[in-house]
């Protein structure tokens, strides 16, 4: 399991191997095209720290280019509804690839990830957004949180 730190707000989050071995199938497989999803998971006992169990594939009706995504909603529903009934787990955020570029987030996917937090049907306060830069086959995740419109970076802790 990795983890990711942001000690200004004493909060750490939790990338399972499951989800990291997807992320990594997924990034493989994108051509050099952008691609994202959504992040799955819940929150431990403290509701602090987040744990992610899953990280989804782009949906049908997303459209992709060299620089740019747009993440499609077909199925993410009904997969929302079977992953709470099954095992209580829920929409935590996004994510996308940097193919072949760093990991940094644009103006674009902070204004993006301000108004997921701030539309109700997403019910999601505080969504994580994770992108991944991808130079030679060489994964850099860049991990944060919006919060009250301020953005919290997470660092990996190496264990």
């Amino acid at each position: 399991m990795k983890e990711f730190r942001n000690d200004e707000i004493n909060v750490s989050v939790f990338l399972e191997e499951k989800a990291y071995s997807s992320l990594k199938e997924i990034t493989d497989k994108s051509v050099n095209l952008e691609t994202g999803g959504i992040l799955i998971g819940y929150y431990d006992v403290s509701s602090l720290n987040a744990i992610i169990t899953e990280i989804t594939i782009a949906p049908e009706d997303s459209k992709s280019g060299r620089n740019w995504f747009h993440r499609g909603v077909l199925g993410l529903k009904q997969l929302l509804i079977y992953r709470w009934q099954a095992r209580e787990d829920y929409y935590l955020g996004e994510w996308h690839l940097h193919p072949k570029s760093s990991p940094q987030p644009s103006l674009i996917d902070v204004s993006q990830m301000k108004q997921i937090s701030n539309d109700k049907r997403y019910n999601c306060k505080e969504p994580l957004l994770l992108i991944v830069g991808e130079i030679n086959r060489e994964l850099d995740i860049n991990l944060m949180l919006i919060m009250n419109d301020k953005i919290y970076k997470f660092m990996e802790k190496i264990l």
